[in-house]
């Protein structure tokens, strides 16, 4: 499904170091049907299809909310900068030209949370990866308060938590900040103590780069959680061999 977006906001929140998170509050012209967790993709005048995760719930649709940060040395990221910079008329952040639009296409992947389901849920991110867990996070806090949502985000400095006013209220948040690249991370400590005391049904969802997802799954399957019990969009797009 392909369809137009008309971006009225652009927010830049800056981070410990790199380039800022950026944002982006989009408003659709056509139906875009999606399930929490999943994801669409940016359709560059060129052809290229840069995805990002859906941040808000589908229940505020026609509005969509997009994280966006760029990554250096990325073919994908330039073309997505190149479009950010069109779609801004001033220097400040949120200030739009007159053709403040992106064609949008998707929805797309394998996280998918149903209105019907009612299971628990841990959602461990990093990085830009809370996106996802934001959108799924509210959307099942609104869809069913009584379920347990908990959430784990990790990031390497505590200036990295851009997002902790995002969070929906009611929802149990642990963030750790150590960027510790070992399983002395404090993160993963975290997940080990926890994964004897979840419920029977809940359901963990994993979100960021690809190493923060094997390395999560590693600590949860070591744990005793069976994979079936697991659900990442990486698995899919960037399995081991």
């Amino acid at each position: 499904m392909i369809t137009t977006g008309t971006v009225t906001h652009i927010e830049t929140r800056p981070l410990s170091c790199g380039p800022a998170v950026q944002i982006l509050s989009i408003t659709l012209t056509d139906p875009f049907p999606f399930e929490a967790g999943q994801y669409l993709e940016i359709v560059h005048p060129d052809g290229t299809a840069i995805p990002l995760s859906i941040a808000s719930p589908p229940e505020r649709l026609p509005t969509l909310s997009l994280h966006y940060r760029s990554t250096p040395d990325s073919a994908e990221a330039l073309r997505m900068d190149a479009l950010i910079s069109g779609l801004i008329s001033g220097p400040r952040s949120g200030l739009l030209g007159a053709k403040a639009s992106l064609t949008i296409r998707g929805p797309a992947g394998d996280v998918r949370l149903a209105p019907e389901d009612d299971a628990p849920l841990l959602l461990v991110c990093g990085g830009t990866g809370v996106s996802q867990s934001l959108c799924l996070a509210t959307a099942q806090r609104r869809r069913h308060p009584e379920t347990a949502v908990e959430l784990l985000a990790c990031a390497d400095h505590a200036a990295d938590f851009y997002f902790e006013d995002l969070l929906p209220d009611g929802l149990a948040a642990t963030l750790i900040a150590d960027p510790e690249r070992t399983d002395s991370n404090r993160g993963l400590a975290w997940l080990r103590s926890r994964v004897p005391s979840l419920d029977g049904r809940t359901r963990v969802i994993i979100s960021g780069s690809p190493p923060f997802v094997w390395a999560v799954t590693d600590v949860l399957t070591a744990g005793g959680l069976p994979p079936g019990r697991l659900s990442s969009d990486v698995y899919a797009w960037a399995p081991r061999s």
